[in-house]
């Protein structure tokens, strides 16, 4: 079997976004998880990769299926059955949930899309939501849309993986975590 062309750009760039994020956890020393769907886990694989990053990254919660987000991260079947599971209400929650139920951690992403054209009118897309810990409590979470550009599938997941790590940085630079 044939192996989709993945443009090097792409994963060059991905993986300078995850060296950039990394840094700035280890200066802001904080801890961050993910749940990723569409992704895949690539958003995490991508950071696993950077030497010392266990300090800093927590893990992620593959939740590809509606039932997996359900069981794993009690995302409300209601919610997905009124919204659909791309949407910035799942997302947000899949965000919430996550940071919930990793105690260490001081912030965690969502990622949730479509990756083929004809999946939504608006074509392949992304909503990518972050929550930080305040004290104790989960703070707000106000996800953003993306709009998918790369050519292929494969393409188009690692465009995704690359922004949920260019958000995430542009929200640690933002406002540092009290």
């Amino acid at each position: 079997m044939n192996q989709p062309f993945i443009n090097q750009r792409i994963i060059d760039s991905t993986c300078q976004s995850a060296r950039e994020l990394s840094a700035e956890l280890v200066r802001q020393n904080l801890q961050i998880v993910f749940a990723e769907s569409c992704t895949a886990g690539l958003v995490s694989a991508v950071m696993a990769g950077i030497p010392g990053i266990s300090a800093y990254l927590c893990g992620s919660s593959v939740t590809y299926q509606n039932e997996t987000k359900q069981h794993w991260l009690q995302i409300d079947p209601q919610l997905i059955s009124e919204h659909s599971s791309v949407c910035p209400q799942v997302t947000a929650a899949m965000a919430r949930s996550v940071l919930s139920k990793t105690s260490q951690a001081d912030l965690a992403v969502a990622v949730t899309g479509h990756l083929q054209p004809e999946a939504t009118t608006e074509g392949p897309m992304v909503w990518i939501g972050a929550a930080r810990r305040h004290r104790e409590m989960v703070g707000n979470v106000e996800p953003r849309f993306f709009k998918l550009q790369q050519a292929s599938r494969m393409e188009r997941q690692w465009e995704a993986a690359e922004l949920v790590l260019r958000m995430t940085l542009e929200v640690l630079e933002q406002s540092e975590i009290a």
